[in-house]
């Protein structure tokens, strides 16, 4: 796992053994990621944080407790008793997962209590029920989904999935086809919930994914695109096409997932073969070899599991971009209609890629580390792109034609999405009526340049040094330096 991308395989039973190191803080970190409780050691590692990393988003209202080693939690109080209280520990990162921990306070640590009304208790006891804790409801939903098949343009046989907002035709395997179609139907639900539908579309919105680059490529020749994006949206046809590279790495996860599986079996019989020699009764030290080579594969199917899961977001990062450009052209902002400018629609788009869709809402909000350190390093050099030329910005600078246009489109791909932030999280600019007459003053003709000064409220260069201002101090966890106020 050195390159952080190779599926593990134990082959070698008692000597894998001896190969195995997982560190403590991998497990952790997995554990947080797959929403189950903490270990000891991962609880111990919570309760020594300082006051200051517990920090509570805005949006769910909290029960706080105090503890009287100096450390507050917010989360939910389950019950109180004479001996203390049951509590769920809630953690909310923006574009994260919700982690909730059972946690129990003994009367004797607790300073204080910060406590909830009852109507905003039941509405986060709501919130937590809904989430998805080890991520058993998607597994699910993805057993159970409806695909219905179809031919392929080569004739071979594919899959769909119709939805209410979409519908996804793939020929790719069908375990990608139905995760792909859960998350884009989450994904599209999510959407509507924060943007809403102000129309419907003349046509259902058809995401076409093909099961290789090469396919895609095809694709994108025979409808006489040349470019090298790895994903397109046509508002005319309301179609979004894209490429699935998963194929080969998921058929090598089954194929080790089936050795593994027989692996397991063989540690069964010798199990049972060694019950029956020893009347029931083996050595201790015997079962302890056979049960700890059964965690360890156990424990590698679990790895190459979450490998598998990581290899795979690049390829729902990118289907949440183009569902983004898709619902806000379909049923929010119709490019035939004026549509949202095009340096703002990248700009969202590229932040709502990482969003999570969690207990039915939007989680949205993370910094993107990579973009952060492209534009303050562009910044710090002088060579980020002025203002005036992110907001003039034209739809074929964001389309990929040839290699040597790549840096030029990834500047402006970056300061687009530096601006979009900067927008939404600390001017909060991107909602309500100003929002709405800057889209208006647009559309009769406004030249981009006064329309944008009249939105913001300030000479264009003072934004651009603020916004940059902004964008240096912005840390990876979304917080600013402490000598920039919010």
């Amino acid at each position: 796992m050195a390159d952080g991308s190779s599926i593990w395989y134990c082959g070698g039973m008692m000597s894998s053994l001896k190969r195995l190191v997982i560190p403590l803080i991998v497990a952790q970190a997995r554990l947080l990621g797959d929403w189950r409780e903490f270990s000891i050691v991962g609880l111990l590692a919570l309760l020594l944080l300082p006051a200051s990393a517990a920090a509570f988003p805005e949006d769910w209202k909290l029960d706080v407790v105090h503890h009287r080693n100096g450390n507050t939690f917010g989360g939910l109080i389950v019950q109180e008793t004479k001996e203390g209280m049951a509590f769920k520990l809630v953690l909310r990162k923006p574009g994260a997962r919700t982690v909730v921990v059972d946690l129990f306070f003994g009367k004797e640590e607790i300073a204080r209590v910060e406590r909830l009304t009852e109507a905003e208790r039941r509405e986060l006891a709501e919130r937590v029920a809904a989430l998805d804790r080890g991520g058993e409801k998607e597994r699910q939903r993805i057993k159970d989904l409806k695909l219905e098949e179809i031919r392929w343009p080569t004739n071979e046989a594919a899959r769909q999935f119709r939805g209410k907002f979409f519908v996804l035709e793939s020929n790719a395997r069908e375990d990608i086809v139905r995760q792909a179609a859960v998350r884009l139907e989450d994904m599209f639900l999510a959407y509507s919930d924060r943007f809403g539908a102000r129309r419907e579309p003349a046509r259902p919105i058809t995401i076409v994914l093909c099961r290789s680059l090469t396919e895609y490529q095809q694709r994108l020749s025979g409808a006489g695109l040349n470019i090298l994006n790895p994903a397109y949206y046509d508002p005319q046809k309301n179609l979004i096409l894209a490429a699935s590279d998963m194929e080969q790495r998921a058929e090598e996860y089954e194929r080790l997932r089936h050795k593994h599986d027989g692996l397991l079996a063989e540690l069964d019989a010798q199990e049972k073969k060694l019950r029956r020699h020893f009347n029931g009764q083996p050595p201790r030290a015997m079962i302890d070899q056979l049960w700890q080579t059964r965690r360890a594969i156990q424990m590698l199917n679990a790895e190459n599991q979450s490998t598998l899961e990581r290899l795979g977001r690049p390829l729902f990062t990118i289907l949440a971009h183009e569902a983004f450009h898709a619902y806000v052209d379909s049923f929010v902002y119709p490019a035939s209609e004026g549509g949202l400018p095009h340096w703002l629609n990248e700009g969202l788009a590229q932040v709502y890629e990482s969003a999570v869709v969690d207990g039915g809402q939007l989680n949205v909000g993370r910094v993107d580390l990579k973009r952060l350190v492209a534009m303050q390093d562009a910044i710090r050099q002088k060579q980020a792109l002025a203002l005036s030329d992110i907001i003039a910005a034209e739809p074929r600078q964001f389309q990929l034609v040839h290699a040597r246009e790549a840096q030029a489109a990834d500047q402006l791909f970056v300061a687009s999405w530096a601006l979009a932030y900067y927008l939404a999280f600390h001017r909060k600019a991107l909602a309500g009526a100003e929002l709405e007459t800057w889209l208006a003053s647009l559309k009769r003709g406004t030249p981009p340049l006064e329309a944008f000064r009249v939105w913001v409220g300030q000479p264009l260069n003072e934004f651009e040094a603020e916004f940059h201002r902004y964008v240096m101090h912005l840390r990876p966890d979304g917080t600013l330096r402490t000598d920039e106020g919010r």
